[in-house]
């Protein structure tokens, strides 16, 4: 009885794998090396081994690998009209409830809609309101707008701006007013 060999090769997951008498794992094993090698009889260049990256070198001047945000800015000519509208957008949101900073933003755009003649809110819009009437800012303001819009349907967008929809206007003067409930 012949002794068992096996054999087990693994060409980038072309895996081969053979086993049994010597002379028929050594006939397999040739005929392997046959397939793999190129027409004219030389054997296939090998693809190079990646390398270990070098270690990171800190250039001397950092530049930054993609644009910083502009911070959160304020208008101050809203500033100056919400001024003297301060209180009643104070009122206006203590009338609602206000469950996330996306219900907050259709509340603040209705208000700006209906009060100030605004028909669409922009971030700067937004983070405006939110310092004039000291509340937190949120980290990401513009996300908060589409969030609304993606999320709620409050929004849809105009170029760079949100203008309330027929479901956020629903929601500011049904659905978040206190006392009462929605469909």
């Amino acid at each position: 009885m012949e002794d068992r060999f096996r054999v087990k090769l693994d060409a980038s997951a072309r895996m081969i794998e053979v086993e049994g008498p010597e002379s028929f794992v050594r006939e397999m094993l040739d005929r392997y090396d046959s397939l793999t090698e190129s027409p004219a009889g030389k054997e296939r260049p090998r693809k190079a081994r990646r390398k270990a990256a070098p270690a990171k070198q800190t250039p001397e001047v950092a530049q930054p690998k993609k644009a910083r945000p502009r911070g959160m800015q304020v208008d101050e000519q809203l500033m100056e009209r919400l001024a003297e509208h301060g209180p009643a957008l104070a009122a206006y949101l203590d009338e609602r409830n206000v469950a996330s900073q996306k219900d907050e933003a259709a509340i603040i755009a209705s208000f700006l809609a209906s009060k100030l003649g605004l028909p669409s809110i922009n971030e700067t819009h937004y983070v405006t309101v939110l310092r004039k009437l000291g509340r937190r800012l949120p980290r990401h303001p513009r996300q908060v707008l589409v969030d609304a819009t993606n999320k709620k349907g409050f929004f849809y967008k105009e170029d760079s701006s949100f203008r309330l929809t027929t479901a956020g206007m629903n929601f500011v003067e049904h659905d978040s007013l206190k006392g009462e409930t929605g469909d």
